[in-house]
């Protein structure tokens, strides 16, 4: 599973596709301390993690970025 960090919140693809598509979420997010606490997400759910910088974010399209990155 890959994971996004966003504004420090982590999104699993599904959550970014679903998203994307309805503007639901039905795929897991979890915020930071989260992760910090269940460290097994780290190594067992979450081994490749994307960090995206809030100032990369607000420089460019938002739904462009999230796009290209579920690709």
């Amino acid at each position: 599973m890959i994971a996004f960090i966003i504004d420090h919140y982590i999104f699993t693809r599904s959550a970014i596709q679903s998203l994307l598509t309805d503007g639901g979420v039905r795929g897991s997010i979890f915020t930071l301390n989260d992760v910090l606490k269940l460290d097994i997400l780290c190594h067992r759910i979450i081994p490749d993690i994307v960090i995206i910088s809030q100032r990369y974010m607000h420089s460019k399209d938002d739904d462009y970025i999230l796009k290209t990155l579920i690709e």
